[in-house]
């Protein structure tokens, strides 16, 4: 998924799941009876206007979610993808064979898979499908990790207002504690959809590239 316009229903709801969750969350900080179970005012339009707010919400998301790679480049001290690459264990392979069939040696690892994925997506469709079903899963976890603590502490603040100051210090205190656990899951998996999608670039080129000789 590498633009703003949805090609498929996995990149639409990449935006709408996400966006979903902050409107959630701002009715649960500034209009939570609307989100009682016998509101009857909910129609057709309101719904329809929700999913387009939401979409807009899941754009502006996207972006602001952009920013957690520049984090993880100082923790592993080089660009992510970058590192996905050298790590895809017939990286060589791919080198030897861009350069024997198309008669290239880019000089950075991202080139390589740059050009593979061009030829992947026109020569083996259902694997570059694939890869972009992953980054889209990718892309979807790297979004969530901005939306869901917002959905999870506005959700908690709405509803133990109703405790005690004791008690609502202890549930607060509890769902941080899960929602470290979940950002954790959520950061895992991020990195592993992105590198899986990556790497079926790369098999997918070797794969054309041997079936071609």
């Amino acid at each position: 998924m590498n633009s703003l316009l949805p090609s498929n229903l996995y990149d639409t709801l990449v935006y709408i799941i996400p966006g979903f969750l902050i409107g959630i969350s701002l009715l649960f900080l500034f209009s939570p009876e609307s989100l009682s179970l016998d509101n009857d005012r909910i129609g057709l339009g309101m719904l329809t206007l929700f999913l387009i707010l939401s979409y807009v919400f899941g754009i502006i998301v996207h972006r602001l979610s952009g920013l957690i790679i520049y984090p993880l480049y100082y923790y592993f001290g080089e660009g992510v993808l970058e590192g996905i690459i050298r790590d895809f264990p017939d990286i060589e392979l791919v080198r030897s064979l861009m350069s024997k069939n198309l008669g290239i040696t880019p000089n950075l690892e991202v080139e390589h898979y740059r050009y593979a994925l061009l030829i992947v997506s026109d020569k083996l469709p259902k694997s570059a499908e694939a890869a972009e079903k992953m980054m889209a899963m990718s892309t979807m976890s790297r979004n969530l990790l901005i939306c869901f603590p917002i959905f999870t502490l506005s959700a908690t603040k709405a509803l133990a207002k109703h405790f005690s100051r004791k008690i609502e210090l202890s549930i607060f205190l509890s769902v941080s504690i899960i929602l470290i656990f979940v950002e954790f899951i959520l950061l895992k998996s991020f990195l592993s959809f992105w590198s899986s999608a990556v790497w079926e670039v790369l098999r997918g080129y070797i794969v054309w590239s041997m079936l071609e000789n």
